[in-house]
């Protein structure tokens, strides 16, 4: 095959673990990869305010195309079963926020899959979540409620629900998804997380926002 078929592979392979993954589509014949439940109500309402994903919502604000000089990075994360499979595969993740459209904010995620398992690949990017702008709101404040809300998606967490605690009982999956701060926070605030001592616990309390720290402490396992 050649390297431009290929490549042209990977990347439709990218953009379907991405989108199962992390956007909550799934396949559908003659359609592509569509969301399972579309509605106007807001996938969820965090720090009192509403936050709308791909997995239950439309965007429909506005034609919008990606460009990384008119956003600003958030975090990043390494998802290591991307694309679940025999074995499965993971893969990086890139976090921005856009402030284009005037009262919003938009989180866009831009994924690649792990190159040693598939080869070269561009990087693959969608828009997985948008909240509108409140008083005294910032982009990293924004950011905050945005993955979480994605996160919540990712980790199947149900709908009236803030946990899930069948995720990883032992709490040691920072073990295996290496994570920036802030991904990190939004990640241990959802899943049961075991900390090497109270030192490691508290510098992780004291640098994420107020919204978070109630369930960080809920979270907590200290070896």
């Amino acid at each position: 095959m050649k390297k431009g078929e290929l490549k042209k592979r990977v990347n439709a392979l990218n953009y379907i673990a991405q989108s199962q993954a992390l956007s909550g589509k799934m396949m559908k014949i003659g359609e592509g990869m569509v969301s399972s439940k579309i509605g106007q109500t807001p996938f969820r309402i965090l720090d009192e305010w509403p936050v709308y994903h791909s997995s239950s919502n439309e965007f429909d604000l506005a034609d919008m195309e990606f460009k990384r000089d008119k956003t600003h990075i958030w975090g990043k994360f390494y998802h290591p079963f991307l694309m679940m499979g025999m074995p499965d595969v993971g893969g990086r993740n890139k976090l921005y926020v856009d402030t284009r459209i005037n009262g919003w904010y938009i989180l866009w995620v831009s994924t690649k899959l792990d190159e040693d398992d598939f080869g070269p690949s561009d990087w693959m990017t969608s828009i997985v979540a948008w909240t509108p702008k409140q008083k005294n709101d910032s982009i990293t404040k924004a950011g905050y409620r945005l993955f979480w809300a994605s996160s919540l998606a990712l980790d199947y967490v149900e709908k009236d629900q803030l946990y899930n605690d069948d995720y990883d009982k032992d709490g040691v999956w920072k073990d295996l998804w290496s994570c920036s701060p802030s991904c990190f926070q939004v990640f241990a605030s959802i899943r049961k997380t075991r900390y090497s001592d109270e030192r490691e616990f508290e510098r992780t309390l004291s640098e994420a926002p107020s919204i978070l720290r109630t369930h960080l402490i809920s979270r907590r396992f200290i070896t």
